[in-house]
């Protein structure tokens, strides 16, 4: 997973020889990660409040030919992935709890 702002415009793209609307996913600096290839002739297939599929073409250099490959890019807004890896993380935290057993006197029961 990667993590960064979207940017959707139209460029000159030679490989196509034409203009063509390419989506970028521009990483934050401080991520060590590579940026992702961008994704050309990008089209919005689906916008919930959630989550967005942004379809198009990835081109990948094949031993010094460019083949464009199709693609559909899933994006989940910052918030709402942070919110439910919380989520899930205090789900595990509660589950985990219920696991442990409870010493009473000299026996033990489990919750």
């Amino acid at each position: 997973m990667t993590r960064g702002a979207l940017s959707v415009r139209d460029e000159r793209v030679d490989d196509f020889n034409r203009l063509c609307r390419v989506a970028r996913l521009l990483s934050p600096t401080l991520q060590a990660l590579p940026e992702p290839p961008a994704l050309y002739d990008a089209t919005l297939l689906s916008a919930k409040p959630d989550l967005w599929a942004i379809g198009g073409y990835e081109l990948v250099d094949t031993n010094g030919i460019m083949c464009a490959h199709a693609q559909t890019w899933y994006l989940i807004p910052v918030e709402v992935h942070d919110r439910e890896q919380a989520d899930a993380l205090r789900h595990h935290e509660l589950a985990s709890q219920a696991e442990r057993p409870e010493i009473k006197g000299r026996h033990r029961s489990w919750k």
